[in-house]
């Protein structure tokens, strides 16, 4: 992404594209657009568009936070479906935005009139979402200069619209994992060892993996979570879709007193 930032610096902010750097802004960005996306699909271990798109279907039936967005997800994917790649892309780009802010004012972190990357900030801050996906949605910030060249080129919009359609699943994986994950940290607090913690005390301790560390897997419409604490105190959750409201402890190990 360095090439990026690189081309990022050479445009203005009111979109003036210097004529010098034109022809290497079209011929780079679109690649850089194909690894990023690229990457996201292997990080998310899915290798077709039609895996992504229906396991975004299964969210946005049961999440609360795409209420709001669902005609335009809806509409935006089968736009998609017929190639009209253009159309998709500016439609579910309204979508990450609407869920996004629906998100932000749900969890009480502020008012719709924030803007994208500052809610995308407090999103990740108070472990809504995950960095690479506030990475992601900043990247998609209409106000960024690199921003008008998404979709603009009739060689990559298939691609960028692929962006988007990743970009809403990265966020609404992150909603469920968040939320199962409070759960979970909800039922250990219910043992006398860790009775004395808050539920955002021990989010804090995320930063370290010594103190919190946890692994989670997405398997047949359930996530398994495993957490430990303070490298000794070993949980393990699971949670069944859709709509992820209640966990079940599978098994724990608690070996000595928790110290913070």
């Amino acid at each position: 992404m360095k090439a990026l930032e690189v081309y990022r610096d050479q445009i203005s902010p009111i979109f003036v594209i210097p004529k010098e750097y034109l022809e290497p802004i079209r011929v780079q960005v679109p690649k850089l657009i194909e690894e990023v996306f690229r990457e996201g699909i292997e990080q998310e271990k899915i290798e077709e568009v039609d895996e992504l798109i229906d396991k975004l279907r299964d969210y946005i039936d049961t999440l609360p936070v795409f209420r709001n967005v669902k005609d335009s997800v809806t509409s935006g994917l089968t736009a998609f479906s017929s190639r009209n790649f253009r159309s998709a892309f500016i439609t579910l780009l309204n979508a990450v935005e609407g869920v996004v802010r629906e998100m932000f004012v749900m969890q009480g972190l502020g008012g719709a009139n924030e803007e994208l990357p500052t809610m995308a900030e407090k999103l990740r801050s108070e472990k809504w979402i995950r960095a690479p996906t506030e990475n992601l949605i900043k990247s998609l910030d209409r106000e960024k200069a690199d921003h008008a060249l998404y979709g603009e080129h009739s060689d990559f919009p298939e691609t960028t619209s692929r962006l988007v359609i990743l970009c809403l699943l990265k966020i609404a994986r992150d909603y469920v994992y968040f939320k199962v994950l409070r759960r979970c940290l909800t039922e250990i607090t219910k043992n006398p060892t860790y009775s004395r913690f808050r539920i955002g005390e021990l989010l804090s301790l995320m930063h370290d993996r010594r103190k919190l560390h946890v692994e989670r897997t997405f398997r047949d419409g359930r996530i398994f979570l495993i957490i430990t604490l303070f490298s000794r105190d070993v949980f393990e959750f699971e949670s069944t879709g859709p709509y992820w409201n209640t966990v079940k402890l599978l098994s724990s190990k608690s070996s000595a007193r928790a110290r913070r």
